[in-house]
């Protein structure tokens, strides 16, 4: 279990495959994984994250729509430009 105001943040780490499912990581705050090989669907558990502030999945290759738990979440930033 993640203490309070948890980051995962693994930018440029050439990361491939698809996002990680985090939806069951409650405390996480910020999920930063930007310049990677990730690809696929963004995965609507995300948007299970209450405590998420910050989102970017900038600068990856996904597809498809924002998932709508995820794009009606109060996000204070979310990039996924270039994805």
């Amino acid at each position: 279990m993640l203490n309070k105001n948890a980051v995962l943040q693994l930018l440029y780490k050439q990361l491939s495959g698809s996002v990680p499912k985090c939806g069951s990581l409650k405390n996480l705050n910020v999920l930063a994984l930007q310049y990677n090989q990730i690809t696929g669907a963004i995965p609507a558990t995300l948007g299970n994250l209450g405590t998420l502030q910050r989102l970017d999945l900038s600068f990856s290759r996904l597809f498809g729509s924002i998932p709508m738990k995820i794009a009606d979440a109060p996000l204070f930033v979310d990039h996924l430009s270039y994805s």
